[in-house]
């Protein structure tokens, strides 16, 4: 269950039929459920030098690329994002090897992220925020190992007093967390019939996923969709080789998940680059 980005939207939609209350943002895709345990246990090991906080899927260019991509030489900028990783390992918190790394998620990733969670939910119900109350987060910064691996509390927790919303499928997940007898009818029908028909009589086995979708919309628009690039191609060309950005672009329109998130990546530079 991946409930976060416009995506979540369903999950909203399925509440509003609910009695009127807040909702709680706090065990709902934050690292506080502890999503990020597995993985960065198995990326991070103590000793060992690090460029990035989080594993492979979630970075953008590696460092031989990004390197090329620098007009100037970088290494020394490396060096200190190197140095700022593994002083905020070290000193962040006493406590477990995996306790330390759940700070990195939440110092890198997490700490606008509960902004915009809060922020989506308040407009549809309203929103309270238990990651803000110390004992709360305490809590569940304290829980083991075993309940946080890949989501175990949380899951249950849903299963146990949401299982309307358990019964919906994720965008990452192929298949809701409850599986109920109706659901695995359906699927099996699906798989039986041409695509045509999917898409008419059971488009929820039809949907493309959040991967396809930004494929297409890149293909749809190409350099229209990765605004301001273009617009400020003469700035970004002082910091980074432009040839390098067409070969991109070409990968990514080609089908390349991997070149669509590069150019995403330096949105954010060429945004940046207009302040």
């Amino acid at each position: 269950m991946h409930f976060h980005g416009m995506y979540q939207i369903p999950f909203l939609e399925a509440l509003k039929d609910e009695p009127p209350a807040p909702i709680i943002s706090g065990y709902i895709g934050e690292c506080l459920a502890g999503y990020d345990v597995r993985f960065m246990c198995e990326m991070q090991q103590p000793g060992e030098r690090h460029y990035y906080t989080l594993p492979s899927g979630y970075v953008h260019w590696n460092i031989d690329d990004i390197k090329c991509l620098f007009r100037f030489p970088i290494d020394d900028a490396l060096e200190q994002i190197a140095d700022v990783i593994a002083d905020e390992k070290k000193n962040s918190v006493s406590g477990p090897w995996f306790q330390k790394l759940r700070f990195l998620t939440m110092w890198v990733r997490q700490n606008h992220f509960t902004y915009f969670q809060s922020m989506l939910s308040d407009y549809w119900r309203g929103v309270a925020t238990p990651y803000v109350n110390r004992a709360y987060a305490s809590f569940s910064l304290s829980l083991p190992r075993a309940v946080l691996d890949d989501r175990v509390l949380l899951i249950e927790m849903m299963r146990r007093y949401y299982p309307r919303v358990m019964n919906i499928a994720g965008t990452y997940a192929p298949d809701p967390a409850i599986l109920t007898g109706r659901y695995l009818l359906k699927r099996r029908a699906a798989k039986m019939m041409p695509p045509a028909w999917v898409s008419r009589l059971l488009p929820e086995f039809a949907a493309t996923n959040n991967i396809k979708t930004d494929i297409t919309s890149l293909r749809a628009c190409v350099k229209k969709a990765t605004l301001p690039i273009q617009e400020r191609a003469a700035r970004l060309a002082e910091w980074i080789d432009m040839q390098q950005i067409e070969k991109t672009y070409a990968e990514a329109t080609a089908g390349n998940i991997d070149a669509v998130r590069r150019l995403q990546s330096v949105q954010v530079l060429a945004y940046r680059l207009g302040d």
